[in-house]
């Protein structure tokens, strides 16, 4: 009987013989559990609370699962420590790969710079040997000559170039009753010679002079070695001191020879070339093996030089513009007479100062910047060829990107006073070199100084005059 079916009446009375249970759970048997051996009430419970034991079911699912999660998480943390750790040993292979390939390549370049040297060196010393070789196969001279005699030059020029050549001479000469005298070893004998004297020489005998000297330090390059035994760095120091003695004086006594000296041969051949090339100083600049002070010596002298000769050049022609003109009549030239002997003598102490500018500057170059053995080796590789210095430092320059001459020559907002104060520091350069130490670089910017373009600075330098500048 179905439940639905039941229907209970007020006051009916119940069958007696009715089975509750029966009628209750008539149909209902498509929902029991009718496995044998097994408790209805265990069955009843799993059909109606099945949530109980899938649920613990799940939980031990679960934790099977988080440990399973945890034992590959700490595999993923075992695997990525495990890479750092190689990554970083990696990193540290790679670092000390890299600093040996450094210290390889320092070393090789180290011993291809010290090859380069010693090629240089080699190379230098073959040209030498040729050199040498040369001066040897020329004829010596061992006659006797006399004394050298002057040429005829006047006393008046010598007096007005006494000063010039005190300063140019700085601890060479030696003042006797005829005057400064320098000593010059010709012919393996010492002569003692006044400069007037020395200034006044032939051509031919200068040039004979030359070479002489020239075959003397290329003897004394040969044998000196990398320890430059003191008794061939004194003889290298004479040779260089007469040599360059020599030619001061000629310079005094004879301007005009000794610059047609620098287009001659000095071997006595006949040939003569107007300019040397480029090349010839290319190979010069080698040789000598300037140090970087050294060029940064040279190239101030020459921004001082350029500049206090365009100041000297361009009060020369302030000077000629006030000469009078040719129409001038004859009646008047009486009362210009006053003023072209003043302008006569302003010109002439331009000239003067101008060729005591010279001569500072060449004493400067060879005396002070370069060393003695700089400059016997600039001598034997130039010969029989005398080396202009101002295509040297040109070259120079535009290798170091430098103004050009003309450039420097230009006022650049300075007056003269301001030149000539810049001049001063190279006058005053030449007072600290000495016999002493000219067998090595005198540095010309010890506590750098630029040229003089302040204008309070030029005020203060009024108020004082300058010892030497009129």
């Amino acid at each position: 009987m179905a439940l639905n079916q039941i229907n209970f009446e007020f006051g009916q009375e119940f069958p007696s013989s009715w089975d509750f249970g029966r009628d209750v759970l008539d149909g209902f048997e498509q929902f029991m559990d009718t496995t044998p051996n097994l408790d209805p009430a265990v069955s009843y419970g799993a059909q109606r609370f099945p949530t109980l034991t899938t649920g613990r079911q799940n939980s031990d699912d679960a934790s099977d699962s988080h440990a399973e999660h945890s034992s590959k998480g700490r595999a993923t943390d075992r695997k990525q420590q495990n890479n750092r750790a190689a990554q970083k040993r990696f990193r540290q292979r790679q670092k000390e790969r890299a600093q040996n390939i450094e210290t390889q390549l320092s070393e090789t370049t180290k011993q291809l710079h010290e090859l380069r040297i010693r090629q240089r060196q080699l190379e230098a010393r073959n040209a030498l040997l040729e050199k040498v070789a040369k001066l040897n196969q020329q004829p010596a001279h061992h006659e006797v000559h006399e004394p050298l005699s002057p040429a005829g030059v006047s006393g008046e020029l010598w007096d007005s170039i006494q000063a010039d050549a005190d300063r140019a001479l700085n601890g060479v000469t030696k003042q006797t009753e005829r005057g400064p005298v320098v000593t010059l070893t010709i012919d393996e004998q010492d002569q003692i010679m006044t400069v007037e004297e020395v200034g006044k020489i032939s051509s031919a005998e200068f040039q004979r002079l030359y070479s002489l000297y020239a075959r003397k330090l290329g003897a004394c390059l040969l044998e000196m070695t990398d320890s430059e035994a003191c008794s061939i760095s004194e003889d290298l120091q004479r040779w260089i001191i007469e040599l360059t003695s020599l030619m001061v004086c000629v310079s005094l006594g004879n301007p005009k020879g000794l610059k047609a000296f620098h287009s001659s041969s000095m071997d006595g051949s006949s040939a003569s070339v107007r300019q040397l090339p480029e090349s010839f100083y290319e190979d010069l600049l080698v040789t000598v093996d300037l140090t970087e002070a050294q060029i940064q010596d040279l190239l101030y002298l020459r921004r001082l030089f350029c500049g206090k000769i365009g100041q000297l050049s361009r009060s020369r022609k302030e000077l000629m513009s006030k000469l009078p003109s040719d129409s001038i009549g004859i009646c008047h030239a009486s009362d210009k007479l006053e003023e072209v002997t003043n302008l006569a003598e302003q010109l002439r102490a331009n000239g003067s100062e101008e060729y005591r500018t010279y001569m500072q500057f060449a004493s400067s170059f060879y005396r002070g910047v370069l060393t003695a053995k700089q400059h016997a080796m600039g001598i034997v590789h130039s010969y029989p060829w005398i080396p202009e210095k101002h295509r040297l430092l040109e070259l120079l320059a535009a290798k170091s990107g430098e103004p050009t001459a003309e450039a420097l020559t230009q006022s650049a907002g300075l007056d003269n006073l301001q030149h000539a104060a810049n001049w001063q520091q190279i006058d005053e350069y030449l007072k600290t070199v000495t016999v002493h130490n000219m067998n090595q670089h005198v540095p010309l910017i010890k506590d750098p100084v630029p040229p003089i373009s302040d204008q309070s600075f030029v005020s203060s330098f009024t108020e004082q005059p300058l010892d030497g500048f009129a």
